[in-house]
């Protein structure tokens, strides 16, 4: 069995420029593997193999990636899923909830999971792997544009998508409104692991990312295994040398925040992106585009181009095509850079599905 699904998938030449782009970045392509063992090889995590495979399969078909679909029905459990058909339709009815349009993820969906029978520790590994294949199916996708296959344009230009205005949470804080540079706080809907939960590995491991007072890594710590691997996914996109300038990889993560609309994810990685790209304006403008409005709008033509793709990647499914890839190759982006803009979409594609279905943001007072 391959080591890596997804050049598989994509029947890669290792000749191509993709291909050694993709060396060049070989930490991300290990720990996405690596990461895919832990999901969906290994027996020690609950729920059953058999309702992960399907559950994977059914988020792939919601994102119109019919190879990995096939993939997924092809490499299941030959037994049924040891759940309740109670529990099976639950899981389901969120999986697909939560792929197709995250900022419908409610605290009462959680409180469905839980009703179910399923454990905290249960709930956060379901949200891992829906936000797991929605990062593979987009990598996918990215990979096989990058190589001349798919889409050949896409009829509009992506546009901001809807968020939450509730002016408080569901614990009754004070919850932001409006997409924001202001530093915000996180409330979970489930309960985080304590400090004396954690091993002396494992609490080592958030100390060395600088983690141990975040509330959603210490819940996300429910499935510590995963949580590593997904980490250093995230350094090996976020943080490699070279390739795409690390404030564009950052306003790709603002984008797909504002086309999934998570107000705590945009707010964190705007920051970052004004630090690293010098340009308030560029990120101000993003930030303040109104619900249905063309995200690129007033952008120069490299950040519009960036801009696009990134709207367009991070629809559930995928809207981005070769059209988009032809007009970021006309603004500079060679393959290393291209691949960083479709790993970073591709990111935060996983990372809204879980700020925007296991809580919600708040202001800080």
């Amino acid at each position: 069995m391959s080591d890596d699904i997804l050049d598989l998938l994509c029947s890669e030449q290792h000749s191509s420029s993709l291909a050694f782009a993709r060396e060049i970045r070989s930490g991300v392509t290990q720990h996405t593997q690596r990461a895919f063992n832990l999901l969906f090889r290994t027996q020690s995590h609950h729920p059953s193999r058999a309702l992960r495979f399907k559950i994977a399969e059914k988020v792939a078909r919601v994102e119109q990636r019919p190879e990995l679909e096939h993939w997924y029905r092809d490499h299941a459990p030959s037994e049924a899923p040891a759940e309740s058909e109670h529990q099976c339709n639950e899981v389901y009815r969120f999986a697909e909830r939560i792929i197709a349009s995250p900022i419908e993820g409610e605290a009462s969906y959680i409180n469905a999971l839980s009703e179910a029978g399923l454990s905290d520790d249960e709930i956060v590994t379901v949200a891992q792997l829906v936000g797991f294949v929605s990062f593979q199916c987009r990598l996918l996708t990215g990979m096989k544009l990058l190589q001349g296959v798919g889409r050949t344009e896409r009829s509009e230009p992506p546009v901001a998508g809807r968020w939450l205005r509730h002016s408080t949470t569901q614990r009754g804080s004070s919850a932001p409104t409006r997409f924001t540079r202001e530093q915000l706080a996180w409330e979970p809907w489930l309960a985080p692991r304590s400090s004396e939960d954690f091993s002396k590995e494992e609490w080592e491991s958030l100390s060395h990312h600088g983690q141990t007072g975040s509330l959603y890594f210490r819940l996300l710590g429910r499935n510590m295994p995963v949580l590593e691997q997904r980490t250093l996914i995230d350094r090996g996109i976020f943080y490699t040398p070279g390739g795409l300038p690390r404030g564009e990889r950052e306003l790709a993560a603002t984008v797909t925040s504002r086309v999934n609309g998570c107000i705590y994810c945009a707010s964190v990685h705007s920051r970052k992106a004004v630090h690293f790209l010098k340009r308030e304006d560029v990120v101000d403008k993003l930030l303040s585009v109104a619900e249905g409005g063309v995200l690129s709008t007033g952008q120069d033509s490299r950040t519009a181009a960036i801009i696009d793709f990134a709207g367009a990647h991070s629809m559930a499914p995928s809207q981005a095509s070769l059209d988009d890839i032809k007009r970021l190759k006309d603004a500079g982006l060679d393959t290393l850079e291209l691949l960083d803009l479709v790993q970073s979409t591709a990111f935060f594609s996983w990372a809204n599905r879980l700020m925007l279905t296991l809580g919600e943001p708040r202001t800080l007072q």
